[in-house]
């Protein structure tokens, strides 16, 4: 099964896990610099039970989110706040919509779940 993320500037509805592609809604900053209302981020090709795989997707989440909030305009201070508050809610929509425990550790920076706690084997 094909899976990848769309983040979306327009208002969208969560879809399930189950489905190929989720779109999340985020506010546009004022003057953003770029058209662009979405972007798909594909992770078919990971494998997110491994901290690679999810320290990857959270790098093009990064990416995407960065890319959808427009430039930085470096001394614009109320700029600077309202895209950095637009990168951050994107990235916690895509991280929550993804809804692994591997890839939400990677985004926090804490460490990976024991695997044996994510197949739910006992000990």
């Amino acid at each position: 099964m094909r899976r990848a993320i769309v983040f979306t500037l327009a208002a969208a509805s969560l879809a399930t896990a189950s489905v190929a592609a989720v779109s999340l809604a985020a506010a546009a900053p004022a003057g953003k610099a770029t058209d662009q209302t979405s972007i798909r981020v594909s992770f078919a090709d990971l494998n997110l039970a491994s901290r690679s795989g999810a320290r990857t997707l959270v790098s093009r989440i990064r990416v995407a989110a960065n890319e959808l909030c427009g430039a930085d305009l470096a001394g614009d201070l109320d700029r600077m706040a309202e895209r950095a508050r637009c990168v951050r809610a994107t990235q916690d929509r895509a991280i929550r919509a993804v809804d692994r425990p591997t890839v939400t550790a990677a985004y926090l920076g804490l460490p990976q779940p024991d695997a044996v706690a994510l197949t739910g084997a006992a000990r």
